[in-house]
């Protein structure tokens, strides 16, 4: 029997308690990178372990793909472009960003090629007005667009 086994023994016949005796402190924190862990470790990690690392995994994809959709609301530019054509695709259409320098963005399509669109994307704080930059661009997209291609001003302010 411990020492500490002893004690409690004592300090219960008189109906009193104490405070854990402390022989060894507090044990030391362990912190576990996942690249610190070699490959080979795999083989022999508990089941559950392995069901929560690829639970975490899943998680931290879902998190990452949809904090993707979030400049929508703040940002403009490239980053603002991606997150629009990361929505044009969850609706369904083969998307991609046009040529720096072309008169649209973005240009998109239906699966079955039967509806072509091209998007002119813009963060801004103040109202669009005629002598717009963007609307020039548009103008200048209807002027060159191919067949029935549908031009459309996205602008999220």
């Amino acid at each position: 029997m411990g020492y500490s086994y002893r004690w409690f023994n004592i300090l219960s016949k008189i109906k009193a308690s104490g405070a854990e005796l402390g022989l060894f402190g507090t044990p030391p924190k362990i912190i576990i990178k996942p690249t610190d862990v070699p490959v080979w470790v795999d083989v022999i990690k508990f089941s559950r372990l392995k069901e929560l690392e690829t639970l975490r995994m899943k998680v931290s994809n879902e998190i990452k793909d949809l904090e993707e959709y979030l400049p929508l609301v703040y940002a403009d530019g490239k980053n603002l472009e991606c997150a629009v054509i990361k929505s044009l695709r969850l609706m369904g259409l083969v998307t991609e960003s046009a040529e720096p320098g072309f008169t649209a963005d973005i240009l998109a399509e239906t699966k079955d090629n039967m509806k072509k669109f091209g998007f002119e994307v813009t963060g801004t704080t103040e109202a669009i007005k005629k002598e717009s930059k963007k609307l020039t661009q548009l103008l200048e997209f209807e002027r060159i667009k191919e067949c029935n291609e549908k031009t459309i001003l996205l602008t999220f302010a």
